[in-house]
């Protein structure tokens, strides 16, 4: 008789041995399982973004002094024929992405500015004028010529869409040119005088802003508003001293500017480029602004009468008579022949019952009643 199969122990310990691990090995493979199909989708490593480092080029407040004169060559009154306002038929072709922001403000109207600087009068010229000949873009400047009595003085470059000033005594004029750069607002500006009996331009300022408006004379100072992004401010500087601020203007960007005979008030035009313009006027005595009345056509139609004392504007198709403050406004028919957009700087002069516009290039006078 066969002897029954006795228990191993050592057979046990295999047997154990080889469940544990088959537990085990199949405990993995769930694992495994489970993590792959709740794992998220990989990505690829992500990389932060370290900039580079800045630097900072700072810009002082203006503080050129009066240079030596620039030799220009003076065209004599002789000159035959008499060079006259011209402009391109077209709009003036520049690139935005090379001058940047000072493009809009320098060339902020330039299709009316076109129309404005095509229009010709019939009539002679008054005696004193400032013009330019070749209308291109602001960088590269047309010539300017300027005009008084029997003499026809060739400037040279300047930029044709801001307006030169006559200083009061009628011996010198205002102008600007502008060059480009390669720092923000990537514009130079440079304020200019030129001696009618010299025949010379001197540098009075320079600066890199949004733009640069000669305002006129102030006794022996020479005002001038500089353009920034946040504001709009006054400048003053006299020969062989350097150009320091006066005060802010508007807390916001203008172009265009018109200083009162007398130098104590400013008169704008708010927004800029506008075609419905509202007019303020700034008491550089009282340190104060006052908001006038809306509906101007452009920022460039406003004159003021011989005194400083009363400005006349273009207002819902009228002209209208202020005096800063409020203190009275009167209104005239619109004068026939006047356009819109006014060409040039004009003289008003006031009578009772009517105001009279002289076209400071053309000589041509308007008369609304």
């Amino acid at each position: 008789m066969r002897r029954r199969p006795q228990p191993s122990p050592r057979r046990g310990i295999i047997r154990a041995g080889l469940v544990v691990v088959v537990l085990t090995a199949l405990l993995v493979a769930v694992l495994i399982v489970v993590s792959t199909a709740t794992a998220p989708p990989a990505h690829a490593p992500v990389i932060p973004f370290t900039p580079p480092p800045v630097h900072q080029t700072s810009l002082p407040l203006p503080t050129t002094r009066a240079t030596a004169p620039l030799h220009r060559t003076a065209t004599p009154a002789t000159v035959s024929p008499v060079p006259r306002p011209t402009a391109s038929s077209t709009k003036p072709k520049q690139s935005l992405g090379k001058v940047g922001t000072s493009q809009f403000l320098s060339e902020r109207s330039a299709g009316n500015r076109l129309r404005k600087s095509s229009y010709r009068s019939r009539r002679r010229s008054t005696s004193q004028s400032a013009y330019f000949i070749g209308l291109q873009n602001a960088y590269h400047g047309s010539l300017l010529y300027v005009r008084s009595g029997s003499q026809v003085l060739k400037v040279g470059p300047a930029d044709p869409f801001v307006r030169p000033v006559w200083t009061p005594s009628g011996k010198s004029v205002l102008y600007v040119s502008v060059s480009a750069s390669g720092l923000y607002p990537k514009a130079v500006w440079s304020l200019w005088s030129f001696d009618v009996g010299a025949h010379h331009s001197y540098l009075r300022a320079r600066t890199r802003a949004l733009g640069l408006t000669p305002l006129g004379q102030a006794e022996r100072n020479t005002l001038y508003i500089v353009t920034r992004p946040t504001d709009t401010s006054v400048y003053s500087v006299s020969p062989g001293k350097a150009s320091h601020f006066v005060t802010i203007l508007i807390p916001q960007p203008i172009v265009a500017a018109w200083l009162s005979p007398g130098a104590r008030y400013i008169a704008f035009s708010v927004p800029t480029a506008c075609t419905y313009c509202t007019l303020d006027v700034f008491d550089l005595n009282q340190n104060s602004l006052w908001i006038g009345p809306t509906g101007s056509p452009s920022e460039d139609d406003t004159s003021w009468s011989a005194d400083g004392r009363t400005l006349v504007t273009a207002l819902n198709g009228r002209l209208a008579v202020l005096q800063p403050g409020g203190s009275s406004e009167r209104t005239y028919s619109w004068p026939r022949g006047l356009p819109r957009i006014w060409p040039q700087t004009m003289i008003a002069t006031l009578s009772p019952d009517s105001v009279r516009l002289t076209d400071t290039v053309s000589g041509r006078v308007f008369q609304g009643r």
